[in-house]
């Protein structure tokens, strides 16, 4: 319910707004990390580059506002999450080791790039996820050890495999979506067919002067279709309907017509029941 009420609401934005909705989780993420952080460790030094970052952060959330996403091609967008992974990089590189947990904020741009329904997302979230471990390094000058290795390695394989999984749970979201849909047009068309048929059916019966109801197999009236009050009003036939207890439902004529039974389920062929006899 939370979903749907959430993606009909996504709905209603436009492409700077849906910008905004992806990169808002990393930004204030981002904020929360670095201000727990401070007060939890007062002595933590912060650096030029670390404040560089954050501004970096700053301006990637303003331009998802700013810039006329609509005007640009559909996929433009993507360049935010890709840079917003070597911005992450940065501010890991460039902060303490009290914030070594920044590397998990990769999540979310990963996460944006891989919801796109074409499987290049998922190459796109890996190749930023390599950027966001090769290039904070060589930006910084702080070169390459051991560790920065390793996470080389690691973090697209992780971080791969997150972004396959999202693709994938996307894509079963948008087709079970588009399957709903689809019964749903199929029910209302349905609907209307049935309304067409029960308006003919009325029609062709106000212009006989007869009485019509359904009734079930014990002879009670389930469904009066037109000229309700002279079916009350009329007795049926030798005050009984003989019924084939073999079908589902039986048509009765009131006046002076005879009881009619279905000799099917579908209605297919009638049989006139013996008049009562004087």
């Amino acid at each position: 319910m939370l979903f749907e009420q959430l993606y009909a609401y996504y709905r209603t934005l436009g492409p700077r707004g849906r910008a905004v909705l992806f990169q808002l989780p990393l930004s204030t993420t981002m904020l929360l990390v670095t201000v727990l952080t401070m007060i939890l460790h007062p002595q933590l030094d912060v650096s030029g580059p670390f404040l560089f970052s954050l501004g970096a952060h700053v301006l990637l959330l303003g331009a998802c506002a700013v810039v006329p996403w609509a005007r640009l091609t559909e996929r433009a967008v993507l360049i935010i999450p890709v840079l917003g992974c070597i911005v992450v990089g940065l501010s890991r590189e460039a902060a303490d080791q009290y914030l070594a947990v920044l590397g998990f904020l990769l999540v979310f741009p990963v996460v944006w790039l891989a919801a796109d329904r074409r499987r290049s997302g998922v190459l796109f979230a890996v190749v930023a996820t390599i950027l966001s471990a090769v290039l904070p390094p060589a930006i910084l000058g702080t070169g390459f050890d051991g560790p920065d290795f390793i996470r080389i390695v690691l973090l697209p394989v992780i971080l791969g495999a997150i972004a396959l999984t999202a693709h994938g749970i996307v894509n079963a979201l948008s087709l079970q979506r588009q399957q709903l849909k689809a019964q749903s047009c199929e029910v209302r068309d349905l609907l209307v067919a049935s309304e067409d048929r029960e308006r003919l059916l009325s029609s062709v019966m106000d212009t006989v002067s007869v009485g019509v109801c359904a009734v079930d197999a014990t002879v009670r009236r389930c469904l009066p279709i037109t000229n309700s009050a002279a079916i009350s009003a009329a007795p049926s036939p030798g005050g009984s309907c003989p019924m084939n207890h073999r079908a589902s439902s039986s048509m009765v004529l009131t006046g002076s017509m005879p009881c009619l039974r279905s000799s099917a389920p579908g209605f297919g062929r009638h049989e006139e029941s013996p008049s009562p006899t004087n």
